[in-house]
């Protein structure tokens, strides 16, 4: 899928770790409106993402609210330790 290589940085960033921690769970739907954005240019895409533009027609704003969202670097900070 092209949407977990991309070119420009900021959208690695984002896509790759919701690629890596979510792609098995979307649905058939939701993964066919991942590749209408994967279609998209980086710096469109990125607009998407950061909130600048709408998506594009047939991708629901909750999807790109989950990229959106999801967490960049895994937490590995434990509750209980102190700095």
């Amino acid at each position: 899928m092209r949407a977990g290589r991309r070119g420009y940085l900021e959208v690695e960033l984002v896509m790759r770790p919701f690629l890596d921690s979510r792609l098995d769970a979307l649905t058939e739907a939701e993964v066919t409106q991942l590749e209408v954005l994967a279609e998209l240019e980086d710096l469109e895409l990125w607009e998407v993402i950061s909130g600048k533009k709408k998506p594009p027609q047939g991708v629901p704003i909750e999807l790109v609210k989950r990229i959106r969202t999801s967490p960049i670097l895994p937490d590995t900070h434990s509750p209980d330790e102190s700095n």
